[in-house]
């Protein structure tokens, strides 16, 4: 039995085996891992069609009226007048696109048109998730361990603990933050704060309890009325590394503010929000969009986007607690 020597045989004789062994490519495409979009579901939304970009929705609020109290004998029911305020939000346009040409939707073997859309529906989720957080991170009530003045001073060893979270009901409840559906406060933590509680001695001992629903449920867990929800978006100082083809960061929720060595920090710092009911307010002029360009250059070339106007802001900041950690 002869063997074929590819790399030496010529002639007419031989076959050029290599050039006859062609790449096979799968019908299945796989995509670049991004964050679950979660913090959308949380917040208090207000439609309103026509609105142009640039404009502002305005979500009414009412204070509280006076006390009522014990009535006498000829005397009527007090009247009290009802104080409307407005909560602005300002809107503004937001949208990403994809370019290609007819050649490529042509000889193509898949669906370039059906991988263009599901590209631009992630995209659409990073940038909506990313500003929400963005504007929620914008509170101003703050807690780290051990009543640490900065996050400058925190050490490895001020990490997050069911002594923190025992804070933030503190600060939640006094600020008479409404618990969402009347039960449980949401908390968005790092994977990293995730495996700090699953340490703690606290929450390691909860299944020793009879009780243990009122401690384990929803998505991660559950302790001290908290519903944690773990996302890779929120805020931290721990990977900085760039993304070779988006030059953007591999983490959404690096902040080189909370890097190591960045205002005297010791340590990389994690952020987590905790909130409860009318936290942060979701305006939308303009429901998302698929849209195309129509042809360009006689029908070469085609373009498809998503677009949007939306706008996010603040409610009531003592509904919000921020918390920093290493």
């Amino acid at each position: 039995m002869s063997v074929l020597n590819t790399a030496a045989a010529q002639g007419a004789n031989f076959h050029n085996v290599l050039g006859a062994v062609r790449d096979v490519y799968s019908a299945e495409i796989y995509l670049s891992a991004l964050p679950v979009m979660k913090l959308d579901q949380f917040t208090t939304k207000k439609s309103e069609l026509g609105v142009q970009p640039g404009m502002t929705i305005q979500l009414p609020k009412f204070s509280n009226i006076k006390r009522g109290g014990p009535l006498r004998e000829g005397h009527r029911i007090p009247i009290q007048p009802m104080n409307q305020t407005h909560q602005p939000i300002s809107v503004g346009e937001y949208g990403n696109g994809i370019g290609f040409s007819e050649f490529l939707l042509q000889s193509s073997f898949y669906d370039q048109l059906a991988a263009a859309s599901i590209l631009l529906g992630r995209d659409l989720a990073v940038v909506l998730e990313t500003t929400l957080r963005d504007a929620i991170m914008q509170a101003p009530s703050i807690i780290r361990p051990n009543d640490k003045a900065s996050r400058a001073l925190l050490t490895a060893a001020d990490k997050i603990s069911s002594d923190v979270l025992k804070d933030v009901i503190v600060a939640l409840e006094s600020g008479n933050s409404p618990r969402w559906e009347n039960d449980h406060y949401i908390g968005f933590i790092h994977p990293h704060h995730g495996r700090c509680l699953r340490d703690d001695q606290y929450w390691v001992n909860a299944a020793l309890y009879s009780g243990l629903g009122q401690v384990y449920t929803g998505e991660i867990g559950r302790m001290e009325d908290i519903r944690f929800i773990v996302t890779t978006i929120v805020n931290n100082g721990k990977d900085p590394s760039i993304d070779p083809i988006t030059n953007d960061r591999v983490d959404l929720g690096f902040d080189p503010d909370l890097a190591v060595g960045a205002g005297g920090n010791q340590v990389p710092i994690y952020k987590s929000v905790f909130f409860g009911e009318y936290s942060l307010g979701h305006a939308v002029a303009l429901p998302v969009e698929l849209r195309d360009n129509h042809n360009q250059d006689f029908g070469r070339e085609h373009g498809l986007a998503w677009y949007s106007i939306w706008g996010q802001s603040v409610l009531e900041t003592k509904n919000i607690v921020v918390v920093e950690t290493a």
